[in-house]
């Protein structure tokens, strides 16, 4: 898959095009993503995902924005395996925001794609302040040549699946829920950064994860899941919190890897959450913070990965 960052000058290959914000990639969007990636191939053309490299509320609501389920490096890995041939990730900057959604499509869309057609969810929204939907998307492409598929909720429980329930749904750390939303582990990454070296100190070492405060991270806690590291793979313990054994008052994204020996300082980690052990909690002393983590330690070396 070619990712690409602007516009592209216009070609003459022939386009389909599913646009959305697709934070999280999950279910929905794949429903999207897939569909047209299907009638791509089915009809010779070349598939293509135009969607943000931020969030739109990073502008339009700074003060409270909406946290992302994926950093962009992990959104275009998702999106790659379903077999998309183009990615665009754009800055949603407030020139683009301003735009009609008459003006969004002719500079956005036709102008770079000519798209034959475009698939969007059921509640997608575009131009300023969102006033465009399916139906304005369907009625300009009768001018603009192109044809509009509008994929319709996937829903669990009779509940549509969206970015903002998966979102509530990690602030309760109920992370089998998520996954079943996203259809695949909730997973972060970040650079392996110096920390207070507590874990080295009681016996168990752990990797400090520099996660940026634009990702939605669960409810603080202790995780089992799988990290990558290096092109491997380990069971993993996570603790996301503030630590108040130790009086910590910094959040921390700290992973302790079964089995790995060396150094991971500088590295890109990725972790894959995939069961909650347990609330943090505040232990008498360091020792009794010691036992317990020996006893998470030894349920995640039982637990599949």
């Amino acid at each position: 898959m070619e990712i690409i960052k602007e516009l592209p000058p216009r070609g003459t290959e022939n386009y389909f095009i599913a646009l959305g914000n697709f934070d999280g990639v999950h279910i929905g969007h794949k429903e999207i993503i897939t569909a047209m990636v299907s009638e791509a191939k089915k009809l010779n053309g070349k598939s293509c995902v135009v969607t943000f490299r931020n969030h739109p509320s990073q502008l339009l609501k700074p003060h409270m924005p909406a946290k992302l389920l994926t950093p962009p490096s992990v959104k275009a890995k998702l999106i790659s395996r379903l077999g998309v041939d183009l990615l665009v990730l754009l800055d949603f900057n407030r020139d683009l925001a301003d735009l009609s959604p008459f003006d969004f499509v002719r500079s956005y869309i036709v102008g770079p794609f000519a798209p034959s057609l475009i698939y969007v969810g059921y509640n997608y929204s575009f131009g300023c302040k969102g006033s465009g939907n399916p139906d304005l998307l369907e009625e300009l492409g009768k001018s603009f040549g192109y044809k509009v598929r509008v994929i319709p909720p996937v829903c669990i429980d009779e509940r549509p699946v969206s970015s903002t329930y998966i979102r509530g749904l990690l602030e309760a750390g109920k992370i089998e829920e998520v996954q079943q939303c996203l259809g695949h582990w909730p997973v972060y990454m970040g650079e392996v950064v110096h920390g207070n070296a507590l874990g080295r100190r009681l016996g168990y070492p752990t990797a400090n994860l520099l996660i940026t405060e634009e990702i939605q991270l669960p409810r603080p806690g202790v995780y089992f899941g799988k990290a990558e590291v290096g092109g491997n793979q380990y069971k993993g313990v996570a603790n996301i919190g503030l630590r108040p054994t130790v009086n910590g008052n910094d959040l921390s994204f700290e992973v302790h890897l079964l089995g790995y020996q060396g150094n991971l300082y500088g590295r890109e980690l990725t972790f894959h959450l995939k069961k909650r052990i347990r609330d943090e909690k505040k232990f008498s002393d360091v020792n009794e913070l010691e036992r317990q983590i020996a006893r998470d330690i030894a349920l995640a070396a039982h637990l599949k990965e």
